[in-house]
């Protein structure tokens, strides 16, 4: 008994001793491991899985973080899930929690085919008689061909879940009542559809702006709706998002697409990261950017950042996500760190979050997808 008790006195000595040297360690959940020297935020076990990472959302509360994002379930596994990981920060350092499968594709649903594209935000949405904190929306689609996409959403009580889809308005837009038994192949036009949304909320309730690829000229349409009562739905209006100052890397007018979307309240400013054109065309993957560009504009003093959208406003580039900065080939699917209604963390600095591919020979090159963390000073 006597050596039993000498040893759990030494064992809480050591425990006592290591917090007072390193009194950061003992806040670090278990099972969280750091962000590497690289700026990479997390990977999977083992030295190689045939395993891919991008398209994260990411909200931030105080020193704790939600990362959803999408990957394939398995290694060497098909088809998009939405993954998800808590995370914690310990002085200037975040720690990701392992990998969980939030929900994947679900046969007889407009996502049965692939779902991917997260994008979350929080705020108050009554649905069935209860309450709902989060709304997310993805992209969906019934192919396995990356034609046919559309939107909808899914609502929880906690960023852990359970995520429920909302059949009002999922899919927001049916892909099939605009082009009735479309089937993509050799003799059809590719339609890629409409998707890849960013949601920012106006009143940290239920109104929310809504960005999306595709249904517009400029590449980029933003809706304003209330989804107060998600059981009626109100949509308030919508706009093309203006393309101006939106150039190709040649030089060329470009139109947006991928886009996130954040407000930045002190400094007025809106902020847009989203994908830059031309792709290659000889280089594997041809499907992706070299880089991925950062813009803002300045909201006038006598409007709200949400009655902005229906004009005709100038971006304003600030910077490149390309190889000069990353060191990688491909540099795709950014997000800003935001707070939980859309809203940048700090008017000093922007914390982003992109997916870095290499090139390769085939489609495999999938595998390489990792996500990094970028902090860039304003």
């Amino acid at each position: 008994m006597k050596k039993r008790r000498i040893a759990t006195i030494v064992l809480g000595a050591v425990l006592s001793l290591s917090a007072i040297l390193c009194p950061a360690c003992s806040n670090v959940p278990d099972g969280y491991a750091a962000e590497w020297e690289t700026g990479q935020m997390f990977d999977e076990p083992g030295d190689f899985v045939s395993i891919y990472n991008y398209c994260p959302s990411i909200l931030v509360e105080g020193d704790n973080a939600y990362v959803w994002y999408c990957s394939n379930k398995s290694s060497g596994a098909h088809g998009d899930h939405i993954a998800y990981r808590k995370g914690k920060r310990v002085g200037e350092t975040w720690y990701w929690s392992e990998k969980q499968i939030a929900f994947g594709p679900e046969e007889g649903t407009y996502y049965s085919g692939n779902i991917c594209d997260p994008d979350v935000i929080r705020g108050e949405f009554s649905y069935h008689g209860e309450t709902y904190t989060y709304l997310m929306a993805v992209l969906g689609c019934t192919t396995v061909d990356n034609s046919s996409n559309m939107f909808g959403f899914k609502i929880a009580k906690s960023p852990d879940g359970p995520w429920i889809d909302v059949p009002e308005v999922s899919p927001l837009y049916d892909f099939y009542d605009y082009y009735p038994d479309y089937v993509y192949d050799e003799t059809n036009e590719f339609i890629w559809g409409w998707g890849q949304c960013s949601l920012i909320s106006i009143d940290e309730k239920g109104k929310i702006l809504l960005f999306y690829t595709g249904r517009s000229g400029t590449g980029q349409k933003v809706e304003c709706w209330d989804f107060s009562d998600l059981e009626e739905p109100q949509s308030l209006w919508e706009a093309e998002v203006s393309n101006a100052g939106i150039y190709t890397s040649d030089g060329q007018q470009d139109t947006i697409c991928n886009a996130q979307f954040a407000y930045e309240p002190v400094s007025r400013r809106i902020y847009m990261v989203c994908d830059t054109h031309p792709f290659s065309e000889f280089e594997v993957p041809t499907n992706l950017p070299y880089a991925s560009n950062v813009y803002y504009f300045d909201v006038p003093e006598d409007k709200e950042f949400y009655e902005v959208f229906d004009q005709k406003f100038t971006w304003n580039k600030l910077f490149s996500i390309d190889s000069a900065l990353t060191g990688f080939p491909r540099n795709h699917n950014c997000c800003f760190f935001r707070d939980p209604y859309g809203r940048l963390l700090s008017e000093e600095r922007l914390d982003l979050a992109y997916t870095m591919s290499l090139t390769g020979a085939d489609w495999k090159v999938l595998y390489t997808y990792r996500i990094y963390h970028l902090e860039y000073l304003l």
